[in-house]
């Protein structure tokens, strides 16, 4: 028998998938970052090797069973990325046949079947990335705060100290923000954590898991939480604007596909509801979907097509209906 394996890398995890030709999944791995721009080429490259193993392992067969691999990548944004990451894949890849993308484009395959739309992430990081359905492919963002993105985990969490430390020493509103920042990382004082942000630092500080905090002191009712929550609504879209405007007419029904750590466990409507707003006021016939599915998802469909595998309603569904028990 013969198989297929998709693969993302993403900014906090890597997963893998195996699935023979026909859509069952056989086995799964899954380990840490792969992004190598955050975390250096020879751990990205690990983590995905390491993920592809397990997967491998999982599923009992060998690299040589393998027909495609498709890889969904973060930090795969400009020709000169793509080109590190195929040389450090063509290290670790297992199969004959290698395809490559960003990982928002395997979010959005999973969630559309044809992969045509927009696909926002609002994970670590965030990116939007469209295709229309004669292949044109847009980006807009994926580059950090310095390149314009105002919104991922990350990004909301340096917010939340900032907008707390504003709030604390009166240039801005009070806010609960500060004390329960001070809980969560165990300080008298937030401005403790100015040695954890300096080079050199035995303990620096990855701001991302700050982020639910924000939604929790936006639930309670607290109006500098509900305003970051806004702002970052607004930036997503006024990202996704820019996409739509580029491959699609006001008109057009377009599908928009929300995706990432920051959408899934998100407990509060604010910010969804702000991005949302902001787009249907000049995209009235856009159809919005929050992905639920692993986008690890997206990548297997690409790899089948690799394989030369007609995408049947059968294929699609042996897929969807057996990813469950591995992941």
């Amino acid at each position: 028998m013969r198989y297929v394996m998709g693969v993302d890398a993403g900014g906090t995890k890597t997963a893998a998938l195996v699935s023979d030709l026909a859509g069952h999944v056989a086995g799964a791995g899954k380990a840490g970052p792969g992004n190598f721009q955050a975390i250096g080429v020879e751990l990205a490259k690990g983590q995905v090797k390491r993920a592809m193993d397990l997967a491998l392992d999982a599923a009992g067969i060998g690299a040589g069973d393998l027909e495609a691999a498709f890889y969904g990548m973060a930090g795969a944004d400009r020709p000169a990325d793509f080109a590190i990451i195929e040389r450090f894949l063509a290290e670790v890849n297992p199969a004959p046949r290698m395809g490559l993308e960003n990982d928002a484009t395997i979010a959005l395959r999973a969630a559309t079947g044809d992969g045509v739309g927009v696909v926002a992430v609002c994970g670590t990081g965030t990116n939007v990335i469209a295709f229309n359905r004669e292949g044109k492919r847009v980006q807009v963002g994926g580059l950090g705060y310095m390149f314009g993105d105002g919104a991922g985990a990350n990004y909301m969490g340096a917010l939340a100290v900032r907008m707390a430390t504003r709030g604390h020493d009166g240039r801005g509103k009070p806010t609960i923000l500060y004390d329960m920042l001070c809980e969560k990382l165990r300080l008298t004082n937030l401005d403790d954590l100015v040695e954890r942000f300096y080079p050199g630092s035995e303990s620096p500080v990855h701001v991302a898991f700050l982020a639910p905090l924000v939604f929790e002191a936006a639930r309670r009712g607290d109006q500098v939480a509900c305003d970051i929550l806004r702002d970052v609504g607004r930036e997503l879209a006024i990202a996704v604007l820019a996409a739509l405007r580029k491959l699609f007419a006001p008109a057009d029904r377009v599908k928009v596909v929300l995706s990432g750590g920051v959408f899934a466990n998100a407990d509060d409507p604010l910010l969804t509801d702000t991005l949302e707003a902001g787009v249907l006021a000049e995209y009235r016939a856009v159809e919005f979907i929050l992905l639920k599915d692993p986008p690890v998802l997206g990548a297997v469909l690409c790899a089948l097509e690799l394989a030369g595998v007609e995408m049947t309603p059968g294929v699609r569904g042996a897929l969807w209906n057996t990813h469950r028990a591995h992941l």
